[in-house]
């Protein structure tokens, strides 16, 4: 699995967001997860592999392209110990 995140600028409320998640569903296979943050001015992508068609589809949708970085993406599981629970 990948990690992508893509800088994008002009995302301003939570419409932008969905719009932008839906731009990037609808060009990267094999995605499983993608969250865009109009305060980060990023979007977040696990997918299979890497992507190479983002920045004309964000251009394309009117928003900014602003940085691209990927590589290996590692869960993000935790362990929540209760003390006492199990003793």
């Amino acid at each position: 699995m990948i990690k992508t995140i893509v800088g994008v600028g002009g995302m301003s409320c939570q419409m932008c967001e969905a719009h932008i998640n839906e731009v990037i569903r609808s060009v990267v296979p094999g995605i499983k997860t993608v969250r865009a943050n109009r305060k980060t001015h990023q979007a977040v992508i696990v997918s299979e592999g890497v992507i190479d068609n983002i920045r004309q589809a964000i251009v394309s949708s009117g928003y900014d392209f602003l940085s691209y970085e990927y590589g290996p993406y590692e869960s993000e599981s935790f362990i929540v110990k209760i003390k006492g629970l199990f003793s």
